[in-house]
């Protein structure tokens, strides 16, 4: 049982990154879609979506981190 917890815990391990990648380009769009050269609506449309993306991914670390800590809790 511990040896397929430590495989699940490093399994979420390996998420982390690229969660993290994922959330700076989602982080990256979303500033491009406010710049001056974005045309108004096709910005605010990137912006939206962007900013669903950085949301969800935030999330997505949060569960991350929580399925971790309760995988190291059950191991030690």
């Amino acid at each position: 049982m511990t040896e397929k917890i430590e495989e699940i815990a490093s399994g979420l391990s390996d998420l982390e990154t690229p969660i993290r990648q994922a959330g700076n380009l989602a982080k990256a769009l979303r500033m491009i879609s406010s710049s001056d050269e974005m045309p108004g609506e096709q910005g605010e449309g990137v912006f939206g979506v962007a900013d669903a993306l950085v949301d969800i991914i935030e999330s997505l670390q949060e569960t991350r981190v929580t399925l971790w800590h309760l995988a190291k809790g059950e191991a030690s």
